[in-house]
């Protein structure tokens, strides 16, 4: 697998992708004129970025909130500089998608995982959120998209994510999967590969929720590293669900939620419903950090870090994209530039790849 990241516990590193699709342009409007006299037109153009940013503490619990002027950021590994705005994201919609891995034999989460996750119309998630729900086994099944997370949606939905499993279990051999099978056939990465593609093209914060063990077997398509390249890029943040942890300290898994702005919890069967309650307020008490972006910023990977005045909190920063300045608006004389003081960017840049 090669070298795995692993910030420290008090700096927060993730990834800003910079595309020049788009060019930076927010809208535009124009008054169409009522005769010939000449106009003003407006144009406004995107150049603020907000990085939700995870803060509990290193036994990854719930923190006291922290002011806003304690916050630094810096791109590239640049000055650290305190963000322009800091707010609690609260009941910003969620995109959220949940990924329940079937294949684990004789897990002790998959009998209580339909009432768990239809527990999270009590309150953890609202009209304004929307939820869809895969189960994982050889194939990929989608059992809802963007549903209101109502009681009655999400019983409907898990009844079909988890009717195949309930058929297993009702074998006479009492054996959900066999060990053999299961190993040769747990394409994990392929299946947070494809969730995240979808998820992206939806609106709001996004989250995706993996009730797993978080072992890959069997994916032909993605890896470990492209999951979290691509989670970073889209904007997910990755958040695991487990009975145990795995001692190996290049744990994929472990990285993939570190990474991309999650964090691996733990639970067993009688706790599974308030474990997915807890997570569901990290995600609402996260901090969204806003900046500015300079308008000689390039194109491509940069690395963003956050860290906490006098803190050795647990901190995770969720991927942005957001669009590099337009050249031609640059140079446009008749462009007003608003005076913003953006992170300077260091020197050093996101690194390429491991070796598998």
């Amino acid at each position: 697998m090669g070298r795995r990241l692993v910030p420290s516990q008090s700096f927060g590193s993730g990834w800003l992708w910079l595309g020049l699709l788009g060019m930076g342009c927010g809208w535009a409007q124009q008054t169409s004129p009522a005769n010939d006299t000449s106009i003003t037109t407006l144009h406004v153009y995107t150049n603020l970025a907000q990085v939700p940013t995870l803060v509990l503490t290193k036994r990854h619990e719930e923190m006291t909130p922290v002011p806003p002027a304690q916050f630094r950021l810096s791109i590239d590994s640049g000055p650290a500089v305190p963000p322009t705005h800091v707010r609690v994201e609260g009941d910003d919609p969620i995109s959220m998608a949940i990924l329940i891995d079937t294949m684990v034999p004789k897990s002790e989460l998959l009998p209580q995982v339909q009432e768990a996750v239809r527990g999270l119309a009590r309150g953890s998630l609202g009209p304004q959120d929307r939820v869809s729900i895969y189960a994982m086994g050889c194939d990929l099944t989608l059992a809802a998209d963007q549903i209101t997370p109502d009681a009655k949606s999400l019983e409907n939905a898990m009844n079909t994510a988890m009717a195949t499993w309930a058929i297993r279990q009702r074998k006479a051999s009492r054996i959900t999967v066999s060990n053999a099978h299961t190993r040769a056939c747990k394409p994990l990465w392929d299946a947070l590969s494809y969730v995240t593609e979808k998820l992206h093209q939806q609106p709001g914060r996004r989250v995706l929720v993996t009730i797993s063990d978080g072992a890959d077997s069997g994916s032909n398509k993605a890896t470990w590293w492209t999951v979290q390249e691509r989670a970073q890029i889209e904007s997910v943040a990755i958040f695991g669900v487990l009975t145990t942890g795995n001692a190996d300290p290049e744990d994929p898994f472990d990285s993939i939620c570190e990474l991309t702005g999650g964090v691996e919890l733990f639970a067993a069967r009688l706790t599974l419903d308030q474990t997915l309650q807890e997570l569901v307020t990290m995600v609402r008490h996260r901090y969204i950090l806003e900046f500015p972006r300079s308008d000689d910023f390039k194109p491509g990977h940069h690395s963003i870090g956050v860290s906490i005045l006098k803190s050795n909190a647990y901190i995770r920063t969720t991927g942005v994209t957001f669009p590099v300045a337009n050249p031609k608006v640059l140079a446009d004389p008749t462009t007003l530039h608003p005076e913003v003081v953006a992170p300077e960017p260091g020197s050093r840049r996101v690194l390429s790849p491991p070796p598998n």
